[in-house]
């Protein structure tokens, strides 16, 4: 029977009698149709199975039939008569197609079909596990320019659904991180750095970047040797290159204290006769000063005690102390700078006509004077 889509399906009128079997023997009997070859195809129905899908559902008998002879062979009590079932096609054109063979139905290349089941639980559904926190190896983080380390996260609980993490620096000029963590120094400042879960729980990491470091390449001492008075100070200095260099403080140590000691400013004081050495080191490199250290001199002489220099000429006081002493400090001073100058190291220039007194004194305050006579 046939109906025209639209129709009202339950006025009798509305349904024609098709010219042609919707299924026939000629279908079935070789076993295309319904598994094995049989006749009939009597008292159709169409269904929906337990999927939805269309299923043809009708009565049968085997061909040949085994009980053909036997009494109710081929007949309603047939004993061989049985029910088939087989689905229901569809054609392009919307028709419905009810003969359509195994073969014809599944192509061999999809007769086989693997699957991957996962069971999570005791029968029960997979839950989503939320991130409940993220913390860092570290909070706190110091690089120098252009140096790199990578910071590492956990995530909690292990077994969260969604354990990834995004990565952001809330300063890029100073400092830049990757999607693994890895924290890259740019320039000096300070940057946080923030592992984000999709759930947004974070943590965050503070880094301070450092200029990059410029070692010390030399230190050299303002004297290489000297000898000083017992109780006499001298101050050595140092001078660190290059003048950029990132560590520049100078650490001062004596090899004999007793004889000679220094203090953090590079300042020496003689204790007692004898020698040390002292050292300054500054980011691992180092020079050195031999002290030697006399007795404080009880008096000091001069090896003139006046001296005529004609107008615009020079002269070099020369100082005597006693043996085994010493002062390196000598101060020199004149009575009267407008006809006789003098230098620290004792050079008299003469002036301008008329008489000067140079005075020398020593680091204890002992004295000498000599007379200058300017013509």
């Amino acid at each position: 029977m046939m109906a025209d889509k639209g129709s009202d399906l339950m006025n009798p009128a509305s349904w024609t009698q098709i010219p042609y079997p919707v299924l026939s023997s000629y279908d079935t009997y070789q076993g295309n149709i319904g598994g094995g070859a049989h006749v009939g195809g009597g008292h159709n129905s169409i269904v929906l199975d337990e999927y939805g899908n269309l299923a043809l559902v009708y009565h049968a008998r085997p061909y040949p039939d085994p009980h053909e002879g036997m009494s109710g062979a081929g007949g309603l009590f047939d004993p061989c008569r049985h029910t088939v079932v087989k689905s229901v096609n569809v054609a392009y054109d919307g028709t419905l197609v009810f003969n359509m063979t195994a073969e014809e139905e599944l192509a061999a290349e999809n007769k086989t079909v693997t699957a991957t089941i996962t069971v999570t639980g005791e029968g029960e559904p997979p839950v989503d596990i939320a991130v409940a926190s993220v913390s860092l190896n570290k909070t706190s983080l110091t690089l120098e320019v252009k140096k790199s380390q990578t910071l590492k996260a956990t995530v909690l609980p292990s077994n969260a659904a969604n354990k990834k993490l995004t990565w952001k620096s809330d300063n890029e000029k100073v400092a830049k991180v990757d999607q693994s963590g890895k924290v890259t120094a740019v320039k000096a400042g300070t940057a946080n750095i923030t592992a984000t879960s999709a759930n947004g729980k974070r943590a965050v990491c503070h880094v301070t970047v450092k200029a990059a470091k410029v070692a010390v390449k030399s230190v050299k001492l303002s004297l290489k040797k000297a000898t000083i008075g017992k109780g006499e100070a001298l101050t050595l200095k140092a001078a660190v290159s290059p003048s950029n260099a990132t560590s520049k403080k100078v650490a001062w140590k004596s090899s004999k204290a007793s004889v000679a000691a220094v203090n953090s400013k590079g300042l020496v004081r003689g204790k007692k006769a004898g020698k040390a050495k002292i050292t300054a080191t500054a980011d691992g490199k180092k020079a050195s000063c031999t002290i030697t250290v006399k007795a404080a001199p009880k008096k000091i002489s001069l090896t003139a005690a006046k001296k005529t220099v004609k107008k615009g000429k020079s002269y070099q006081i020369k100082v005597k102390l006693p043996k085994n002493t010493a002062s390196y400090k000598r101060t020199y001073t004149s009575s009267n700078k407008k006809v006789a100058t003098v230098s620290a190291s004792g050079k008299v220039k003469a002036r301008k006509k008329g008489t000067a007194t140079i005075t020398v004194k020593a680091f204890n305050g002992k004295k000498a004077r000599i007379k200058i006579t300017v013509k």
